[in-house]
């Protein structure tokens, strides 16, 4: 007897009990679906929660001094250390901005042309800080987009902005790229060539070195690498990045997925039971089709791969429907919760499987049992 007979059958026993073959179907279709939704929300889940940590500078590593003092110097030295992108040496403090129509209060920062990248700042208008900027000491500033809005009806590039007294020229607008991990940070700021804040405040001294760390590299060991470079220059600075805290997210998350998943495979094993009740209940009903089965010939074997056949066909069915569910989910899913999840082919080819071996596992007492059936006392039952 082939698969497709087999298939036959029980799709005739199946419309012939819709009802009951119906319940068992969707407990093996809410076990898949539910599985296949935990995996894939899981995975778009945590895609999300990288996308947004992104947005506050997961890939970055923060150093503020202590008890010495920052200096370019050691820029320069960390700038060498392996996986960092861009090292943005940068000097703060509070501002009186004056141009235009008005005057407003924000952060100066002494930058260089790396705080483009280093910051994730968009370019607006004109251009950001050039490396001959701070050779020739030129009086150039680059602000903000509300400031440039607040101070100056028009285009700004190429006008005066005073910065505390001194004059300067706008070369360019920028807007923020990340979101303010803190509220001090969401104040405006405006660039000025490094070398310049120097001249503008003498005696300060850097407030911070930003790290920028390559895409894919290890965050903590490039922070562990600047606090040994640092070490080695005799330095003692603090150093912060947010590995630990998307750690401590990656191991809630994967807790909770593991909770959910071990509770759809419960739902999914109950669908096997579910199958292994709806078989022993169809050897029951046609224990006269298996003696007579046995009476024409056919050998337990043939009986065992009939029953075993028929309940392959119900989790397989039953799969295939749950994909449908879990797809179907999942789309809802990605709308209104705003992650970038989808099922899988191999999820869903691995979930369609493990369905399937239940029903086998299942199906064996039942095909077994009627197997055991003795081919005249089974004839003489209607």
């Amino acid at each position: 007897m082939s698969f497709w007979d087999m298939a036959r059958m029980a799709f005739h026993h199946m419309r012939h009990n819709f009802m009951r073959s119906f319940l068992t179907l969707l407990g093996i279709a809410i076990g898949v679906a539910s599985i296949l939704t935990v995996t894939s929300v899981g995975d778009g889940g945590r895609a999300r929660m990288n996308r947004e940590l992104m947005r506050f500078g997961i890939n970055r590593v923060w150093i503020y001094p202590e008890e010495d003092p920052l200096t370019v110097r050691s820029a320069a030295a960390l700038m060498g250390l392996d996986n960092v992108s861009a090292c943005c040496p940068v000097a703060r403090r509070m501002g009186l901005a004056e141009g235009g129509e008005g005057r407003c209060t924000l952060q100066v920062v002494g930058a260089t042309p790396a705080q483009l990248e280093g910051e994730e700042l968009k370019l607006v208008l004109g251009r950001f800080l050039k490396d001959t900027d701070g050779a020739l000491r030129e009086r150039s500033a680059v602000i903000m987009s509300r400031t440039a809005e607040a101070l100056y009806a028009g285009d700004p590039i190429g006008e005066t902005l005073w910065v505390d007294g001194a004059a300067f020229k706008v070369v360019g607008v920028v807007e923020s790229g990340t979101e303010p991990v803190s509220k001090s940070a969401a104040v405006d700021q405006v660039f000025l060539p490094l070398s310049v804040y120097e001249t503008l405040y003498p005696g300060g001294s850097l407030t911070e070195i930003t790290l920028s760390v390559a895409e894919g590299a290890d965050v903590a060991g490039v922070r562990e690498a600047a606090g040994e470079m640092l070490a080695r220059q005799s330095v003692k600075a603090e150093l912060k990045s947010l590995d630990y805290e998307r750690g401590l997210a990656e191991d809630v998350l994967s807790i909770f997925l593991m909770v959910m998943s071990f509770v759809a495979a419960i739902c999914l094993v109950a669908g096997g039971v579910g199958v292994m009740n709806i078989m022993l209940v169809t050897v029951s009903e046609r224990t006269h089709e298996i003696g007579l089965m046995k009476a024409l010939g056919a050998d337990s074997g043939m009986i065992m791969v009939q029953f075993l056949g028929e309940a392959l066909f119900f989790s397989l069915t039953g799969g295939l429907i749950g994909i449908l569910g879990g797809m179907g989910l999942t789309a809802l899913a990605r709308i209104f919760l705003d992650i970038p999840a989808a099922v899988g082919f191999g999820p869903a080819l691995l979930t369609a499987l493990f369905a399937a071996a239940l029903g086998l596992v299942f199906g064996l007492y039942p095909a077994w049992k009627a197997t055991q059936l003795d081919p005249v006392e089974a004839l003489g039952k209607e």
